[in-house]
């Protein structure tokens, strides 16, 4: 009887865990979205800001430095970002052991294998549970 309640924890467990799923990907949407409307926005503000630079420096440098000047910045810009990408990329992952959901589904894997018989029978049970037909309340007629 124990491993039959071990086993309806592990199942109760991994509701809950799936359940919660559905709103962590549309929080996850929502922030993805906000996050490239905010890369637009950054971008277009880099664009104004070497387009000021450029009207800055159009009487010091002339018609010819001042566009060479904010391409060098913009160039400069795009070396920094190139640089930081492939330090993010050669960074090793941490090892940390997760505790998630697969801990869930293992325990879960493990208490099936070794209570077949109660899993088949919970199984059968939820089945005629989910596939009986919903009782009418109207009362008696």
């Amino acid at each position: 009887m124990g491993g039959l309640l071990r086993l309806v924890e592990a199942l109760l467990a991994l509701t809950r865990f799936t359940s919660g799923l559905g709103a962590a990907l549309r929080r996850g949407g929502i922030a993805l979205a906000c996050l490239s409307i905010a890369a637009l926005l950054v971008i277009a503000a880099i664009g104004c800001a070497v387009a000021a630079f450029w009207l800055y420096l159009l009487p010091l440098l002339g018609d010819v430095g001042a566009p060479l000047a904010a391409a060098g910045v913009l160039v400069a810009i795009a070396l920094a970002l190139l640089l930081l990408a492939r330090r993010m990329l050669r960074a090793r992952p941490s090892h940390a052991k997760e505790f998630g959901g697969d801990a869930v589904v293992a325990d879960l894997a493990r208490l099936v294998k070794e209570h077949k018989l109660e899993s088949v029978v919970a199984a059968l049970t939820a089945g005629l549970v989910a596939g009986a037909p919903a009782a009418k309340t109207d009362g008696p007629k």
